[in-house]
């Protein structure tokens, strides 16, 4: 049960020396322990790849690479069938409880419909999960500050926030799984996991770790035979056997994870668990074949720290513009490329604002045939299903405008696409149609009987053609009737149909086999995000019943929210 701190700075070897110990483990033999690498979830496939990398190992079957979320489906996830809630699908329920639950608030009523306030209300939830508080720390906060002050706001403020948070625990309850719930849950099944009973863990890549990973961890650290943590942080700044935080310097540049060392150091000392003297690495490995990489990273923020002869394996080059600047580089990579035996894949380019480069690395890249993937977060704002969906909703509840009738039109997605658009449009300006026009049982005759420019019998052609999904949704969504309430679940279906009549599916996949290399629109992320939002909403307001346009309110902001998740 011995534990044992790997500390040193960027480049001396800490996770190498993970790798190193789990290999020598995995030649040990079938009989010997499980093995455990807990991980961040980025860095998995990197740590599985490092391990198998040596000739030692040909493959392996007692290592479990793990990140929290991996260790959480182990421990939990596995014995259920309720569907995962998304960030979103959190808003929404919040967005519910505000809406029906709006006389039990005091601080909250007036505000329970501003935009925005669901959204901080779950990043207030989701931070209290993460500190492993529960609706009744927050209820008897509120009691303690009503006492200690009466009518005091914050307390009206925490009263409200515990009310709410009980609500959405409640609302979850034996429907949903929180994924920031799930690690409270997996703390209890840790004693029974044969998996980590007995097994040596290494913990690496983390710089700071929430509540509930930290007692998750400790947990952890109960059950394994030996465990080893390995933290950056520079062990010659500070104590590491008896790191004090009241000592610790905030500005240091490893101060989260300084902290990060002695909250864990004070959590194992409190459950009596054996700590070994650290291992502290002081050998810059990463740059032995380069000192003055090694310097800069010791003393870039050192401004007393002496200079060093740099032997030409540090350029600063000064460029008149970006565009001078990405040339210089594409050229040097060239360079690399054709006369030194690099490979593209060993190359970087790191910028402090990449999106002020982008263009010009597109541009350049492209005409020097240099392969390059910018690891930029994609927007789904402009994706065609989004203009789509927010346009088509808009045209039927608004009667018709002409504006959301051609955005509807030219996300390709529609029955009349291209040139026919291009006429229609031409049509409408040239005759100010609008409105109910569109949706006239008889035909289109605006244009006086001498005008040659348009066809009349093609230009009703195309409208009849362009309309006929929007006039199905505009019936299935009952928006003839006097009372234009509907439930959630036929509002969601009514859209799905109109979607599934478009054949938005088959188009989403197609475009995918198009391009499958497309980073612009993402088109395979895109659609199961918005499968999950559909569900999501039905399950979520149920048999609520709510005017058309007040669903489609929420089913905008939600869209937008979307547009606002990025797909790496």
């Amino acid at each position: 049960m011995a534990i044992q701190f790997i500390l040193g700075r960027s480049g001396t070897g800490k996770t190498t020396h993970c790798i190193e110990s789990i290999t020598h483990e995995l030649a040990g033999g079938p009989n010997s322990p499980p093995l455990v690498l807990l991980v961040p979830a980025q860095a998995t496939y990197q740590a599985q790849r490092a391990i198998l990398a040596g000739k030692q190992i040909a493959g392996y079957s007692r290592l479990r690479v793990l990140s929290f979320e991996r260790l959480s489906f182990l421990l939990i996830g596995k014995h259920t069938a309720r569907g995962e809630i998304s960030r979103l699908g959190r808003e929404m329920i919040i967005h519910k409880i505000l809406r029906t639950g709006r006389d039990k608030l005091t601080l909250f009523a007036r505000a329970a419909q501003t935009p925005g306030l669901a959204t901080k209300l779950a990043e207030v939830i989701i931070e209290m999960h993460e500190c492993a508080c529960k609706p009744s720390d927050a209820r008897q906060l509120a009691l303690d500050l009503a006492k200690a002050e009466p009518h005091n706001m914050t307390a009206m403020k925490f009263a409200d926030i515990a009310l709410i948070f009980a609500e959405y625990a409640g609302f979850i309850a034996g429907k949903f799984d929180d994924p920031d719930i799930q690690l409270a849950q997996a703390l209890k099944k840790i004693p029974q996991a044969d998996f980590l009973s007995g097994a040596k863990l290494w913990v690496d890549g983390f710089a700071d770790f929430t509540v509930q990973q930290r007692y998750l961890l400790v947990e952890m650290l109960k059950v394994a035979s030996d465990s080893y943590i390995a933290l950056c942080l520079d062990p010659h700044t500070f104590d590491p056997q008896y790191p004090d935080q009241v000592v610790l310097d905030d500005t240091s540049l490893f101060s989260p994870t300084e902290r990060t060392f002695a909250d864990l150091t004070e959590a194992i000392r409190k459950c009596r668990l054996p700590l070994t003297k650290p291992i502290l690495l002081d050998r810059p490995v990463r740059f032995s074949t380069s000192p003055a990489l090694a310097h800069i990273e010791n003393s870039i923020f050192n401004p007393t720290a002496p200079p060093v002869n740099t032997n030409d394996a540090i350029h600063i080059v000064s460029a008149a513009n970006r565009r001078a600047e990405i040339r210089y580089i594409a050229a040097e990579i060239t360079k690399l490329v054709r006369q030194r035996d690099y490979r593209f894949r060993d190359i970087a380019v790191i910028a402090s604002d990449i999106s002020s480069y982008q263009h010009y690395i597109e541009a350049l890249f492209n005409d020097c045939n240099i392969p390059f993937f910018i690891d930029k977060p994609k927007s789904l704002s402009t994706h065609p299903v989004i203009e789509l969906i927010t346009s088509a909703t808009s045209a039927v509840t608004n009667g018709f405008p002409g504006s959301d009738v051609f955005i509807y039109l030219k996300t390709n997605l529609a029955p009349v696409r291209g040139n026919d658009v291009d006429v229609l449009e031409n049509y409408c300006l040239a005759f100010g149609i609008d409105g109910n026009d569109w949706l006239a049982g008889s035909d289109w005759a605006f244009a006086p009987k001498d005008d040659t420019q348009f066809d009349r019998k093609m230009i009703d052609r195309i409208r009849r053609k362009a309309i006929a999904p929007l006039s199905k949704l505009r019936n299935d969504l009952e928006l003839d009737k006097d009372e234009q309430l509907i439930t959630a679940g036929n509002f969601t279906r009514a859209l799905w149909d109109f979607l599934k009549n478009l054949k938005v599916p088959e188009k989403l996949s197609q475009w995918s086999k198009d391009d499958p290399s497309d980073q612009k629109l993402g088109h395979r992320q895109f659609y199961d995000k918005l499968v999950n939002l559909f569900d999501e909403l039905d399950e979520i307001f149920g048999e609520d019943l709510m005017s058309v346009p007040d669903w489609t309110a929420i089913l905008s902001t939600a869209l937008a929210k979307m547009a606002l998740k990025l797909i790496p």
